[in-house]
């Protein structure tokens, strides 16, 4: 992390950005920075500032940094809520999507320069700041005061994103539009007095001055008025009211120092020096710390909740919470950080006196996230417990999840009132702004909402058109050459695959219809391409990493598949994954997830349900076909088999990975082209997959002025004619029936046995006999050795070895493994005798319902 500040801090100075060092996880500058607002630090500076250290970095906006401007977006809805407005602008769209893009802690930094000799000033708006001419950016690879880092979402070093300049014209455009989505004009922070503010009354005034009365004195009248005016400022009071609160004070207390006074009070508004950053206004010891020492915590608490109720704001960084719980009898709930501790107080002749504790330790870190499509508000939250040196981090967590976490730690010490008092504090940390609020839509990805498609933290690109023909001559290439044997099973899971990003944006769009995607399940022997097809899905949406291509470990548990499902929007690929519909737990949890929005997670005392947002799709790929449950195969799952004529010899691997494995990112363009049509074109977004996938090709090929080399409605159908393992059967039985014959003396006649037995009895009469050299009784198991490839051979049925006829009947028990048979310790394939005759079963029923349907 130390490497890496000064590895960016040179990077933006060689960028033309100008840098100066804060404190670690901090937004206050360690340095006079006036300078540096007219010229960049030089290298030696940067190398004192930030090597062998943890300092954060900020960027400094304005004329030297090439009259750079960050548009500071301070919650996530707006941030969203603009870039809808944008994209009606052709042009400042371009801009605005192309740029460098910062995720902080709470919401986006937007970079831009802007072309124009005029300096561009800093400015606010409701949750928006503008950084310009005399302020500066926290930079990543910086930690947030919340233990959030500062992240690049677009970049030169990762993304090939510049910095876009915009004209002075466009500029305008870009303000003009932050004003209608905030529905408040642009006020340029040049000075205090073009800021509007609140007027204190004279009432307030004398209120205030007696509330401070008990501190105000000798040693610490700087603070108090530097706490104060920051308070002030805050909490919008205008700067002549501040000023004559300040000259009262002042005369009332006989201070003689009232200069020093009011400059700390101008400086706090910006009119002489460099105005404190907006991290400095909210001290970290306060107004609340001189009460508690000049009397008892309880008073202090009294002292600052008086003053929230006269300036209609809470202390900036308070050190304690305030709120009420019943009016009748005064009680209240407090949060108290000093302490670490969450308690009830009660107000008695206008004082508050603590009555209970209630839960120890206390919240940090806290992000409530409010989901679109649920009605019930989550918290990502920290508990500390000081007490017990740790704490306690939740993700993801409902009220009463945190209340159960908390009761199973032992920290709940009042059960009855614990829930109104944690409800209590939460609401009042998210409506002070001492927590951070995030919609459900934080995941990257696709949504629909306001009838298009958002893309959160994608980028969005149209492929050029030789980057597409390239992409689509590979694709040809796949169908006709590397999965000639395989060509429906291939394109169909292609088909689907260029949809699966937008599986939830689907069931957002047609949740009045119930309409899905269905995930994909593939399944066959070893080496016949299933999961070679997931993984060219995952680079299509250039997605091929190890987040997005699990084992069946990592899907495990209830917890660990909910964390997948909630990453992000796009497909995940699950590697031999057929056992997790063993699972009662996960079998349903996959039931509610390709369908609805949310998948839940019950615990075994049925007193806490997780919920899960249901944004991913799966691709799951298996040797075997192991699902029973109807509500799956039948519609939730496209079941895609694999055949055996599939399997690629190790050659044929081999020349894969090193000719074609190379060329597979270049498929990122035909994902480009379909994720660009999408946005383009909304309204065609349908859960009929079928036809927009064919669409969509149609598109593209057309588009790159490619031929597509395969029928475009090719389509997989399952049948069991195509099933190689049918005609594996016949041989055996044939082979089996021709030692009954011989052993019983039948002959044939028309075709036909004369000697009509059930075939289990035939069966066993032959294993029991001993009659077949590799087909041998032992036990309750049927042994099959390595001459069983010869004879299929003979019969004209290549199977490379017993390992892969093991996967192909692996659905009905069939195992390869070491056994004694005739004197030898050797390799065969090993099936008990009851799964067998379930096979055999099948077989004969499957025959039966042939010969019907052809009659």
């Amino acid at each position: 992390m130390i490497d890496e500040i000064l590895e960016h801090a040179l990077f933006y100075h060689t960028y033309g950005l100008s840098v100066i060092p804060l404190k670690p996880k901090e937004k206050i500058p360690i340095v006079e920075w006036g300078e540096y607002q007219k010229e960049r630090p030089s290298i030696s500076e940067i190398e004192k500032w930030f090597k062998d250290t943890d300092n954060n970095i900020a960027i400094v906006c304005g004329k030297v940094s090439g009259n750079l401007v960050v548009i500071d977006f301070d919650d996530t809805e707006i941030y969203e809520k603009f870039l809808k407005e944008v994209e009606k602008d052709n042009e400042l769209s371009e801009s605005v999507n192309n740029t460098w893009l910062v995720e902080t802690g709470k919401g986006y930094h937007i970079y831009l320069r802007v072309d124009n000799d005029k300096p561009v000033r800093t400015a606010k708006l409701p949750k928006i700041d503008i950084k310009g001419e005399g302020g500066y950016v926290v930079a990543p690879p910086s930690i947030h005061p919340s233990g959030k880092r500062y992240e690049f979402v677009r970049f030169s070093k990762t993304t090939g994103h510049e910095i876009r300049v915009i004209s002075e014209e466009q500029y305008q455009k870009l303000l003009a539009l932050l004003e209608r989505i905030t529905g408040v004009k642009v006020e340029e922070e040049v000075s205090g007095e073009n800021r509007k503010f609140r007027e204190l009354t004279s009432e307030k005034v004398l209120k205030i001055a007696d509330i401070i009365a008990p501190i105000y004195k000798e040693g610490q009248r700087h603070n108090v008025i530097m706490y104060l005016s920051g308070w002030l400022y805050k909490a919008n009071v205008s700067y002549e009211s501040a000023k004559k609160l300040v000259e009262f004070i002042c005369d009332k207390f006989g201070d003689n120092e009232c200069n020093d006074r009011l400059y700390t009070l101008d400086r706090t508004y910006g009119l002489k020096g460099n105005q404190p950053p907006e991290e400095r206004l909210k001290t970290s010891s306060g107004l609340f710390e001189l009460f508690k020492g000049s009397m008892s915590e309880e008073e202090a608490i009294e002292r600052v909740r008086e003053l929230e109720e006269i300036l209609e704001a809470s202390e900036p960084n308070p050190k304690v919470i305030i709120e009420r719980l019943n009016y009748e009898k005064e009680i209240y709930a407090v949060l108290n950080f000093d302490r670490c501790e969450v308690l009830t107080a009660i107000r008695v002749d206008n004082k508050l006196n603590y009555k209970d504790r209630v839960i120890i330790g206390c919240p940090e870190n806290v992000t409530a996230i409010i989901s679109p499509f649920s009605q019930i508000i989550t918290y990502d939250i920290t508990w500390k417990i000081p007490t017990q040196k740790r704490s306690i981090k939740l993700d993801r967590v409902t009220i009463d999840e945190i209340l159960a976490y908390l009761k199973a730690n032992g920290l709940v010490l009042r059960k009855y009132q614990a829930e109104d008092v944690l409800n209590a504090i939460l609401n009042a940390m998210l409506r002070k702004g001492l927590a951070n609020t995030k919609t459900g839509f934080d995941a990257p990805g696709f949504y629909w909402h306001g009838g298009k498609i958002i893309a959160n933290k994608v980028e969005i690109r149209k492929p050029d058109k030789q980057e597409l023909k390239e992409a689509l001559e590979l694709l040809n290439e796949f169908v006709n050459v590397w999965f000639s044997k395989a060509k429906e099973q291939f394109v169909t899971t292609i088909k689907i695959g260029l949809l699966l990003p937008f599986s939830f944006t689907v069931k957002q769009k047609f949740a009045n219809e119930k309409g899905f995607l269905p995930w994909l399940y593939l399944y066959g022997v070893r080496d016949s391409g299933k999961t070679t097809t997931a993984e060219m899905i995952l680079h299509i949406f250039n997605i091929k990493d190890k987040y997005h291509e699990r084992g069946k470990g990592d899907v495990d548990t209830e917890a660990k598949l909910g964390a997948i499902l909630a990453s992000d929007t796009f497909p995940h690929v699950i590697n031999e994954g057929s056992t997790l519909f063993d699972k009662p737990n996960l079998n349903e949890m996959i039931k509610q997830s390709v369908e609805g929005f949310t998948a839940r997670q019950r615990f075994e005392n049925k007193t806490i349900i997780k919920e899960y947002p249901a944004y991913a799709p799966l691709i799951i790929t298996a040797n075997q076909m192991r699902i029973t449950d109807e509500a799956l195969t039948q519609k939730r799952l496209l079941i895609i088999r694999y055949p055996i004529e599939a399997k690629r010899s190790k050659d044929d691997i081999k020349e894969f990975r090193e000719k074609v494995v190379p060329k597979l990112p270049k498929l990122k363009a035909l994902g480009d082209f379909v994720v660009s049509y999408l946005i383009e074109h909304p309204e065609e977004l349908t859960y009929d997959w079928v036809n927009l996938s064919k669409k969509l090709l149609e598109e593209a090929y057309k588009y790159a002025n490619v031929s597509p080399g395969f029928d475009l409605n090719m389509l997989y159908v399952d049948s069991n004619e195509d099933d190689p393992r049918l005609d594996i059967i016949a041989v055996l039985w044939k082979k089996i029936m021709e030692a009954y014959n011989k052993r019983v003396e039948v002959t044939y006649e028309n075709g036909n046995y004369v000697t009509l037995t059930n075939p289990i009895g035939i069966l066993h009469s032959v294993l029991e006999a001993r009659l077949l050299d590799f087909m041998v009784l032992k036990g309750d198991e049927i042994v099959f050795t390595r001459n069983v490839l010869n004879v299929l051979k003979d019969a004209g049925i290549e199977i490379d070895s017993l390992t892969s006829l093991a996967e192909l009947f692996a659905d009905y028990g069939f195992n390869y493994t070491h056994r004694r048979v005739l004197g030898k310790f050797m390799k065969v394939l090993s099936v008990k005798i009851e799964d067998f005759d379930r096979l055999l079963y099948d077989y004969f029923e499957n025959e039966s319902e042939e010969s019907q349907k052809s009659n």
